[in-house]
């Protein structure tokens, strides 16, 4: 069989307004939905990683932090140990200079 030019154009007119009636009706509404719910997993899923990522660079900055902190104190434990004495031998000093004057 063979048909003219443009001889089916109104079956076929009517077979394509009836399957986008179909796809533009709600019976893709579900698969629309589901869709939907993916894209918002999804969106969920790369919030939560780059959360995640965030708080792994500021772990790293807190342990980078504490560490010169502690370095500081271990250098201000040494620094006022070494005054104390130094102060203590001034004093001692003071202490028996007025010793020897009175005497």
């Amino acid at each position: 069989r063979t048909a003219l030019a443009y001889a089916m154009n109104e079956d076929f007119t009517r077979v394509m307004r009836q399957q986008m009636d179909h796809f533009s009706s709600g019976n893709t509404d579900a698969l629309s939905r589901v869709q939907g719910e993916i894209d918002e997993v999804k969106g969920v899923m790369v919030s939560n990683i780059e959360k995640v990522i965030d708080r792994g660079d500021k772990i790293d900055l807190l342990v980078g932090k504490t560490e010169s902190l502690n370095q500081q104190s271990l250098q201000f434990k040494k620094r006022s140990g070494t005054l104390r004495n130094e102060m203590w031998w001034k004093n001692f000093k003071l202490n028996l200079m007025i010793f020897l004057v009175i005497l």
